[in-house]
């Protein structure tokens, strides 16, 4: 027994005929279908959305607004520190630098 026709264009045989649904059947998916939206309509004109901000939040939208108004670099503590270090007054206490080093290490670790 030999296969000579595996994946052509044959047509199949009458034994193998497609699926279709009864018109019956159609029309109960069809009603289930609209039944599911009718639902989902009434459901979403039922409901309101509704937002509403804290004093707190309110606050802080203030807070941050004010803090973006601010510049990025306070140019005269800039000033008062290239003054000192030209004039040999700037002082690096590299003990003290270290200390706040580990604790900014630490705090990202927590």
């Amino acid at each position: 027994m030999s296969i000579s026709n595996i994946g052509g264009s044959g047509t199949l045989p009458e034994s193998r005929s497609p699926v279709s649904q009864t018109d019956s059947q159609a029309r109960n998916t069809q009603q289930q279908g609209n039944n599911a939206n009718v639902s989902a309509d009434a459901a979403s004109a039922n409901t309101q959305d509704a937002v509403s901000i804290s004093d707190r939040a309110s606050d802080l939208q203030a807070l941050e607004s004010q803090v973006k108004s601010l510049p990025e670099v306070d140019m005269s503590k800039v000033e008062a520190i290239r003054n000192r270090i030209d004039n040999g007054d700037y002082q690096i206490d590299s003990a003290r630098l270290a200390d706040k080093m580990l604790n900014f290490e630490q705090q990202l670790g927590d």
